[in-house]
């Protein structure tokens, strides 16, 4: 990582300590809140490191090259050239400025990146949404999608459809995945380093806008995505302009269905593995990429 990148790490540490003082309890309180009139348009989200990195290299006066190949792998920003990167950048600014709710953790440039986009919604802790954290403290805000008509856009689409189908049988499942009124599923695509199950091999930007095209066709309440440095775009495209609510998890998303991912398995998360997930699996094989230890050291895996 670039020393800039390092400096603004350091100063974003600062500003979480310094702005954010609410409790995960009440960071879910205020999602709770959206979730109760989704008549409402409202976006959720959060940025990804490799996403943060993008927005660094268009708003610092150091452009470091490597973020290009950096976002191509790890989110699928892909071609890792200068154009995708700007078109990227400017779309996950977009979205910070439609935000209502931003979950936030410690990456560079979030400081700046807020201020650049004008950023008026609230921090909320990024534990408040992941599922395993609002289990151990019972405070489950997902109960509020029982009964709506839910679109999910993940790599995950059979994984995700099958254990929802199975649910009762996966331990813990039942406690944060209600039952849907209706459940649609968009395949998104992992990017070209570790592909090898989708054809979305054109470009990032028109991926983006060929998932946001089947997005429209769909009669839905609201939407979650989890899906690389396209989610948070197609949260916000949600919200903008098709008027419905929208929360982008990013890898959590993958939690609220029972599946298995090594970044919650490692050691340091030995009681997650130990108290809610032991009888979780990995996503299926047919959705999983050729290489997936190349998708962030196959934490999703």
């Amino acid at each position: 990582m670039h020393i800039t990148s390092h400096l603004s790490l350091l100063r974003t540490k600062y500003f979480l300590k310094k702005h954010k003082k609410t409790s995960i309890k009440e960071d879910i309180h205020l999602i709770k809140s959206l979730l109760r009139n989704v008549d409402t348009p409202f976006l959720i989200g959060r940025l990804g490191f490799t996403e943060s990195l993008v927005i660094g290299n268009i708003i610092t006066k150091y452009y470091d090259q490597s973020v290009e190949k950096e976002a191509e792998q790890e989110s699928g920003v892909f071609p890792g050239d200068f154009l995708t990167t700007i078109l990227c950048a400017s779309e996950q600014l977009f979205a910070l400025n439609n935000c209502d709710l931003l979950a936030v953790w410690p990456i560079p440039y979030l400081r700046k990146a807020t201020s650049v986009s004008k950023f008026s919604g609230n921090f909320i802790d990024l534990e408040s949404l992941n599922l395993l954290k609002c289990l151990s403290i019972s405070e489950i805000w997902s109960t509020l999608l029982l009964n709506k008509k839910v679109l999910i856009i993940s790599p995950f689409k059979e994984t995700i459809k099958r254990n929802y189908l199975k649910k009762g049988q996966i331990k813990n499942l039942n406690k944060i995945l209600p039952d849907f009124k209706s459940l649609d599923v968009i395949k998104a695509p992992y990017g070209t380093f570790a592909n090898s199950i989708d054809t979305f091999n054109s470009s990032w930007i028109n991926n983006l806008h060929n998932i946001q095209k089947k997005m429209s066709k769909i009669d839905y309440d609201i939407c979650l995505t989890g899906c690389g440095a396209y989610g948070f775009p197609l949260a916000c495209y949600s919200k903008v302009f098709l008027e419905k609510p929208a929360l982008h998890l990013g890898g959590a998303l993958q939690l609220l269905f029972g599946i298995k991912g090594q970044r919650w398995t490692r050691k340091e998360h030995a009681f997650s593995i130990k108290k809610y997930m032991d009888s979780w699996e990995s996503p299926l094989m047919v959705d999983q990429p050729k290489d997936p230890n190349s998708i962030e050291k196959g934490a999703y895996f």
